[in-house]
């Protein structure tokens, strides 16, 4: 992940999507601390607010794929910069998987608490460290998505070698594959090949399609506000249906959460894009430059938290939602720290690196 809202070209700085960026990590811990409270106390937070709709992951997809697209589109044909995409992106995303992912392990073995790996084994250890797609979680739960992360990535930086129209094509014919494949086998496959043929990666497509959509110029291209609306009709029909929509496949409901929340994200960046200024709170940008340490420590804190809060909850049902809040507080505070200990000092080592920095300095020059 780079900085939240940040693009590589024509120095525009997208604060509208710094903002996507901030609301969707603080949803999935919501989430996950609603899920993982039930499970070591018997009692969901927020009485399961946080726990509807499935949009979450959507909007870190599409915003991957969306940066990814802006960042390239300027490249040229065999331009090495693709290899260059490719290592950078796997600089930021491995260090901080590696070191939340052993520290989850140790916490493991000292203190049983395994979760959904209390049986683990070589290959659900090594699947963690490398993000290699496979059937279950890796140890670190929320690394599930690094999969698809590490997937698009590798095809993205194959993409790069060809003109924008030819990479245009394959995002479409990829999207149709996936159609394809959804009504002929209905489930999605855990493993190569058929991963890549997830309806996850529609998120991914549809967010390089806007990028590559997206000019420079302070003109819109489309109509901003049909697009929110539209947008927020979806996912608030989504959310009014929501029991139906869970019986559906899961082809249909990332047309019906990606569909929404790409609307939605598309129109609040026609706005920026044609002008209108959009400046985010100093702590939801902060919040959003910690997304990454965030997203991964949460539930880390929350399993270590979590089961030394039995028996001392109270029988108030207020009072209880009170002490799962400050549960709530405790991991987003934890995620924070881990950014300003962990993240910010391994991502500055790695930008002073011989070899790391002169790639960095030298996509700078070509900005």
């Amino acid at each position: 992940m780079t900085r939240a809202g940040q693009t590589t070209t024509a120095g525009v700085y997208f604060h509208s999507l710094e903002g996507f960026r901030a609301v969707a990590v603080t949803l999935v811990l919501l989430l996950h601390h609603t899920l993982l409270s039930k499970t070591y106390l018997g009692v969901e937070f927020a009485w399961g607010l946080f726990s509807r709709g499935q949009f979450r992951m959507d909007i870190f997809f599409i915003l991957s794929g969306f940066f990814a697209a802006w960042r390239g589109r300027s490249q040229t044909v065999a331009s090495p910069s693709s290899l260059e995409f490719f290592l950078r992106r796997m600089f930021r995303l491995l260090p901080l998987l590696w070191i939340l992912t052993s520290a989850k392990l140790m916490l493991i073995l000292f203190t049983g608490e395994g979760g959904r790996h209390d049986d683990l084994g070589w290959f659900d250890i090594v699947r963690s460290y490398t993000m290699l797609p496979a059937a279950g979680y890796p140890v670190l739960l929320p690394a599930w998505t690094l999969s698809f992360e590490l997937v698009f990535c590798t095809l993205w930086s194959v993409l790069l070698y060809l003109p924008g129209l030819a990479r245009r094509g394959l995002l479409v014919f990829w999207a149709v594959l996936i159609a394809f494949y959804a009504w002929g086998e209905g489930k999605p496959s855990p493993d190569l090949p058929g991963f890549i043929l997830h309806p996850y990666f529609l998120d991914f497509i549809g967010g390089a399609l806007l990028g590559q959509a997206t000019g420079g110029s302070s003109r819109c291209q489309w109509k901003p506000s049909w697009l929110v609306f539209g947008g927020c009709v979806v996912l608030v029909g989504g959310l009014a249906f929501e029991e139906e929509w869970q019986k559906a496949s899961e082809f249909a409901r990332r047309l019906l959460w990606g569909g929404g929340t790409g609307l939605l994200l598309a129109g609040v960046l026609g706005w920026e894009v044609s002008g209108r200024k959009l400046v985010m709170p100093a702590f939801v940008r902060f919040t959003a430059r910690a997304s990454y340490s965030i997203y991964l420590s949460h539930s880390l804190v929350l399993v270590a938290l979590l089961p030394s809060l039995r028996g001392l909850l109270p029988q108030s049902s207020s009072r209880a939602q009170l002490m799962l809040l400050g549960g709530a507080l405790a991991a987003f505070g934890g995620g924070l720290l881990v950014y300003w200990l962990v993240e910010k000092p391994v991502m500055r080592w790695l930008s002073a690196h011989p070899f790391l920095g002169l790639r960095i300095k030298e996509s700078k020059k070509q900005r």
